[in-house]
């Protein structure tokens, strides 16, 4: 185990530096081009357009939506087996399954809101949310 582990390492560090030799010819010195993406003055239809706003606004509430029903739906045949077979130990799994369950759920419900108040803060316009 340990020759293979060592040989695994061995490979990488070839392989790295293999990489940095033909990668240095390729090295960008020219600046990138200003695309004036988040100085604050462009707003959310211009970049993604109209309908990308209907698109992203929609999928969001979708998610938003059918994320607590399908948390729901899960928690509930999660606990099911549990209930039934009243045993002490498997209900104490699946009630830890259905809270992380829960916290899973409530980080998708307050993604936006916090994409939303960072965008507030910078000054972005983050009406497609």
């Amino acid at each position: 185990m340990k020759k293979i582990i060592r040989l695994l390492i061995y490979s990488l560090f070839f392989f790295m530096c293999i990489v940095n030799i033909y990668a240095k010819p390729y090295v960008i010195k020219e600046p990138f081009p200003k695309m004036d993406l988040g100085t604050g003055m462009e707003t959310c239809s211009e970049i993604v357009g109209n309908n990308g706003i209907r698109i992203i606004s929609s999928s969001i509430n979708i998610v938003r939506i059918l994320s607590p029903i399908v948390a729901i739906v899960n928690c509930m045949l999660i606990l099911l087996p549990a209930i039934t077979a009243n045993d002490a130990m498997a209900l104490k799994k699946s009630t830890s399954k259905c809270v992380t369950i829960g916290a899973v759920l409530l980080l998708v419900e307050i993604f936006p809101i916090l994409v939303k108040l960072i965008g507030t803060i910078f000054n972005y316009d983050l009406t497609c949310l």
